[in-house]
């Protein structure tokens, strides 16, 4: 038995060296040609802004949409801060049997964007915004008396938001596009009915790209990111 473990001890040693010894080559070659790492690289800020339209269980509300600043990486990856704010116009409320209405909402978000050939024309973009929303409701279980609206505490909850918006380059760094997202809660409560945390948003938004031409060049020149090159500009 001990003879048995000692050949055992000898032959296992042995075989992890020729293995070695065969896959020497291997080993270099992979060295030798290491696999090459993305560089994540600056390109330009972007700001983008327009119409949203939210869609609350059978309640459409008009409201807008407004990127604080957004940050342009590899010419294809936007990451941006922002807020959607939407409400009903003001006026008296006059449904004496009606005791909640959906009055506004407002949200918060990070946004990452991935754009797909965005120097066509035509073009892509697949915005993902994570944040927080709020919906605030009226109470007018009392309107026949007094017609005053009694606001609510606003109701908050996580949310993801992915989407789809067309773009259409109309000049250099202007684009106009038109957009469909969906509004995912990620924890509700029994304070709002189930349809007002989750539901559609459709977009209209104009899109700036905000650099300078000189800025844009000089980068070009100096290869100090990836940019068009300077012939582009003349």
């Amino acid at each position: 038995m001990r003879k048995a473990k000692k050949y055992i001890q000898f032959v296992i040693p042995l075989l992890c060296s020729l293995h070695s010894l065969a896959q020497k080559d291997s080993t270099q070659a992979l060295f030798s040609h290491p696999p090459k790492v993305l560089t994540i690289h600056y390109s330009y800020l972007q700001w983008e802004g327009g119409y949203n339209g939210f869609l609350f269980n059978s309640t459409y509300i008009d409201g807008v949409g407004l990127d604080f600043i957004g940050v342009v990486f590899n010419d294809e990856v936007n990451i941006a801060f922002g807020f959607d704010q939407g409400g009903r116009n003001g006026g008296r409320v006059t449904q004496a049997f009606t005791s909640r209405i959906l009055q506004s909402y407002s949200d918060f978000y990070l946004k990452i964007e991935p754009m797909l050939f965005p120097e066509n024309i035509i073009n892509l973009a697949t915005p993902l915004k994570i944040g927080t929303g709020s919906l605030t409701y009226s109470d007018t279980s009392s309107a026949a008396s007094n017609y005053r609206r009694h606001r609510n505490r606003p109701i908050s909850f996580p949310f993801v938001e992915p989407g789809l918006i067309t773009y259409v380059n109309i000049f250099p760094k202007v684009s106009i596009g038109l957009g469909l997202s969906y509004r995912i809660a990620l924890a509700t409560s029994s304070a709002a009915p189930a349809g007002d945390y989750s539901n559609f948003t459709f977009s209209a938004l104009l899109r700036l790209e905000l650099f300078t031409r000189n800025l844009r060049k000089i980068a070009a020149g100096n290869n100090n990111y990836a940019a068009p090159p300077p012939e582009r500009f003349q």
